[in-house]
């Protein structure tokens, strides 16, 4: 029984852990579900664009190397989309 009260604390216990994550990260909305981050970048500028997801990397980088986490490579991808409108 004392086993599953402390299994049931875990959940909490990593969200509390990477919570700072948030504070941490500028050039982006994150958005965190589980053990999951979404990295959301946008920018008017398409060359900003281009430079901007590097530099979010290296702080998400810097931020896992300093908590002792590691990022999943075979789940990290980099997804770009466009909306043009003309007026």
């Amino acid at each position: 029984m004392v086993y599953h009260r402390a299994q049931s604390w875990w959940p909490f216990c990593f969200i509390i852990y990477i919570n700072d994550q948030l504070l941490n990260i500028q050039g982006a909305k994150l958005i965190m579900y589980a053990d999951n981050t979404n990295d959301l970048i946008t920018d008017r500028s398409p060359d900003t664009l281009q430079t901007k997801p590097s530099l979010v990397v290296k702080q998400l980088e810097f931020w896992f190397l300093n908590n002792d986490l590691i990022i999943n490579s075979s789940k990290t991808f980099v997804c770009h989309s466009s909306f043009a409108t003309q007026y």
